[in-house]
């Protein structure tokens, strides 16, 4: 629920309110993805590439998902930039209009986001969030490295 950001039912507002939610210090990072993304799964979506956002303090990755013939706008929040640099992303790999798979953790309220675990592009190769893949796989970066 939203309701403290003044949000309720509004299902572009992860996308839009997303500058309310950002907690300062790790430990109120943590709860904050704790009360904000289901961490017992790992959900699959495939879409187009809208955008890379590689800003402060986290990245953002923004798709285009056909929904029952009509195109939404999905927006997933990785982690630092540093620490995905380090793991294989560059803003150069993801073009507009490439297929993908997303692998993330869903929003707690339904909304089409979530948490960034990993990538796939469409010739196979694979990269994870600074957290692994979110399925056992790829490399988990303690979050005082930088």
């Amino acid at each position: 629920m939203l309701s403290r950001h003044g949000a309720d039912n509004d299902p572009d507002c992860f996308r839009r309110c997303r500058h309310r939610r950002r907690p300062i210090g790790g430990a109120r990072l943590r709860a904050s993805f704790l009360r904000l993304f289901d961490q017992s799964k790992v959900l699959y979506l495939s879409g187009t590439v809208k955008q890379l956002e590689l800003v402060n303090p986290h990245a953002w990755l923004n798709i285009v998902v056909n929904d029952k013939g009509e195109p939404s706008t999905w927006s997933f929040e990785g982690g630092s930039v540093p620490q995905l640099l380090r793991l294989g992303w560059s803003k150069d790999s993801f073009k507009a209009g490439d297929e993908i798979e997303v692998g993330f953790r869903p929003m707690r309220d339904g909304s089409r986001g979530g948490q960034l675990m990993s990538v796939k592009f469409s010739n196979g190769q694979k990269v994870c969030s600074n957290r692994g893949c979110g399925d056992g796989t790829g490399t988990v970066l303690n979050g005082t490295e930088q």
